[in-house]
This record gives C-alpha cells, structure tokens and sequence, in this order.
C-alpha cells in the first residue's frame, strides 16, 4: 500500500523503480528500521540458501521443510560474517542438536558466542568435527580458496561429511 516501507533486491544498482507485478515486496513493520530491510531481502536469503542445500543433501527434491536437513544433526557454519552468523541463526531455528561457528577472527567468535553458539578457530574445529557433522560454509571468502574449503574438498571425497558454500562462489 501507498506508503509502506518495503524491502527487496535488485542487485548492485544506484536505483531502481519498483513495480509490484514484476518485483517481489516484502513489507516490513513500520517499527523496523528500514535499513534493515538488507537482512530480509538479500542476506537473509543466501544464508537461507545454504540451509537449503543441506536440506536438499538429505532429502533430494522432497524437503519438507527449511532446516529439515540439519534437524537433530550438529553443524559446522565455516565463516562468522553476516552470511555465517544468519546460517547459525537459522540452523539454530531448524532444530540443529548443536551450532558451532569457525572463524579465525577471536571479535568474530565473541560475537557468535554472545548469540549463544559454540565458536572456535579452524584449527580446533577440524579436530572437533566428526562424520556427523554438517559443514554449512557460512564465509564470503570462501571462492579465494581458504585452507578450510580444500580441507572440507578432501574430508568430502573420503565421505567423511558434507559441505555448502554459503555466499561463496562456487
């Protein structure tokens, strides 16, 4: 309606004219501060995203529901940015028995513990994981090839658990 605040994504543009038949508006509450609207919009769904393919891991094209494939199950989110951060989130909300997030930055892991997950380095957390474990790559460095996503490659291939990249090209 005339007037609401709404939040949408249209790539990398300086403007953009709205037109509801062919754009998707999601009207947000008008308490919320509207540039929050970046979360609803564009981080929040490529964190959906890579929940999404740990469900599809599971379930194949019958996912019942997001989170499905992470529900009773611990997971690893590789990466404690914004992406990362809203991937714990979210497995957090799809019933995860635990959520571990790994960043090498210690500001990182304090902000992930304050959220109430587990945090760590990378080092800890190869030794930590095990093959029931899912690895959600939750970092946006992770298309430059960090020593984490060649490990995880490896760990793969040997079927000793699964990976997505999250907010990383593939």
């Amino acid at each position: 309606a005339r007037g609401d605040v709404v939040a949408a994504s249209w790539g990398h543009k300086t403007g953009h004219t709205a037109h509801t038949a062919h754009d998707l508006l999601l009207k947000l509450p008008r308490a919320m501060d509207p540039i929050l609207g970046i979360f609803v919009a564009q981080m929040g769904p490529i964190a959906a995203n890579g929940i999404l393919h740990a469900d599809a891991e599971q379930f194949g094209a019958n996912v019942p529901f997001l989170g499905a494939g992470v529900e009773g199950r611990p997971v690893l989110v590789w990466g404690g940015g914004t992406v990362g951060l809203f991937c714990a989130l979210f497995a957090r909300q799809g019933g995860a028995s635990e959520v571990v997030v790994v960043d090498p930055s210690p500001w990182r892991q304090d902000l992930a513990r304050r959220m109430g997950f587990d945090a760590m380095g990378e080092d800890e957390a190869w030794r930590r994981s095990d093959a029931e474990m899912m690895a959600v790559m939750g970092s946006e460095d992770a298309a430059e090839g960090p020593r984490e996503v060649a490990h995880g490659e490896d760990r793969e291939r040997e079927g000793e658990g699964g990976h997505v990249r999250v907010g990383a090209q593939s």
